[in-house]
């Protein structure tokens, strides 16, 4: 079965994109669905993705196929939860790492860093320096608070970020 092996990191919402020139850039317009399905598009791809809590494995499963841009634009109308973000890519030491600005009328609400690991892992061996440097909160293994269904909740997003700043 495809489970994610993946750590989340809250960065500070004063980070620059620019800061992350050399990263690959992803604009991003995803949305929830009834029953836990998500649509991406990312640049001129279109995902479908189920991706699911199995809390006797204390992990996410998630499964992911291409769709046809139609078929995008037909469910995205049917969205319960929309957001847009762009999100930087990178590979670093054997894992993937991506830092995600979510945006509300071009505007960066939030700034959080995930690193997906190979499932012999419980942390990534090493943390690129412009994370490390603008690091906020280490979100604990299995926090939903900080799942992009969420967070596309500006203001749940604000709220959680004056939690964790305190």
């Amino acid at each position: 079965m495809p489970f994610e092996n993946e750590r989340k990191y809250v960065l500070d919402i004063s980070l620059s994109e620019a800061a992350l020139g050399s990263w690959k850039r992803q604009d991003i317009r995803q949305a929830y669905l009834a029953g836990g399905a998500r649509i991406r598009q990312a640049n001129g791809d279109f995902l479908f993705t189920y991706k699911r809590w199995i809390e006797a494995r204390k992990d996410h499963l998630e499964i992911e196929t291409d769709i046809a841009e139609e078929d995008f634009r037909t469910l995205w109308e049917c969205a319960e939860r929309r957001l847009t973000k762009t999100r930087y890519v990178r590979q670093e030491t054997g894992a993937e790492w991506v830092v995600d600005f979510f945006k509300a009328d071009g505007k960066t609400y939030f700034v959080m860093a995930e690193v997906e690991m190979p499932a012999t892992l419980d942390n990534p061996e090493t943390m690129p320096v412009v994370v490390r440097d603008h690091l906020t909160f280490a979100v604990p293994h299995g926090d939903e608070r900080f799942s992009s269904a969420n967070l596309y909740d500006v203001a749940f997003a604000s709220g959680l970020l004056k939690q964790i700043c305190r």
